[in-house]
């Protein structure tokens, strides 16, 4: 008998340290998720106002300083932060990224997206928020310039562009989904603010046409555009040119190209 109670005490204590250990884990996990979010759509197309091109180190003080939220850095060289309840909606967790470019000496902020987190339980699946934003981003922006099967959209706006997207039980994940985290696996919606196009003009930079740079020599121009459209150009003096029968597909539309060189 005594043997058997010594047996039961050492199976006992190890599996109490592992029940203790995944407790602790998952209250830290909920405790991680401490800040109250907002939506905060600006007209601008910014994050909380925070222009393109704000340092890593700058975008950190901005948010720990003036939006009162301390963000962590994590492997992928991003600013994150959780917050719950977001836009005053009971159990929604949210992940904010704010990612920067990797070009330059000095990290520079590119991109920031929110990603939603479905809750059923409360009311919010993730169809209820995907229309939720959509009216809400068109309140601000208007009707968005592209839409694809209910789970892709985007607005163009003063700063560059503004994208919503859905992963439900009808996408799958893929490269462009941006967060190594357990909870990719949770049906969730992302909000993307950036300073680039990436659907309506097929990832061109803004004030770009087929992202030849200004400042490109007439020959370079002439030659990036035989090689994107598949067209001879015509070079003289002064300009490049190139005459498009049925552009883009529509029966009966011509257009006419013409970079200037002054």
């Amino acid at each position: 008998m005594v043997r058997s109670i010594k047996k039961l005490k050492i199976l006992f204590v190890p599996l109490l340290v592992i029940l203790i250990c995944v407790a602790v884990f998952f209250q830290l996990k909920r405790e991680s998720y401490k800040y109250n979010l907002d939506a905060h759509i600006d007209k601008n197309g910014l994050f909380h106002d925070i222009p393109w091109g704000t340092s890593m180190d700058e975008v950190k003080k901005i948010f720990k300083d003036d939006i009162k939220i301390k963000p962590r850095k994590n492997k992928q060289g991003e600013l994150t932060i959780r917050g719950k309840d977001y836009d005053s909606m009971r159990g929604v967790n949210s992940l904010i990224v704010a990612s920067f470019s990797d070009n330059k000496e000095e990290k520079e902020l590119s991109r920031v997206s929110v990603c939603i987190f479905e809750n059923e339980d409360t009311g919010y699946d993730i169809h209820t928020l995907r229309d939720r934003y959509i009216k809400k981003l068109s309140e601000v922006y208007g009707n968005p310039s592209t839409a694809f099967k209910d789970h892709l959209y985007e607005w163009p706006t003063l700063n560059g562009a503004v994208r919503l997207r859905v992963w439900d039980n009808e996408t799958e994940w893929d490269e462009d989904h941006i967060w190594d985290d357990e909870e990719v696996r949770y049906k969730q919606m992302a909000i993307t603010y950036s300073n680039y196009y990436l659907y309506i003009t097929k990832g061109e930079k803004k004030g770009l046409f087929n992202s030849i740079d200004w400042h490109s020599t007439q020959d370079v121009f002439a030659k990036k555009i035989k090689e994107k459209l598949d067209e001879n150009v015509d070079v003289e003096d002064g300009k490049a040119s190139v005459k498009i029968r049925d552009y883009n597909g529509w029966d009966g539309v011509d257009v006419e190209i013409v970079g200037y060189y002054l």
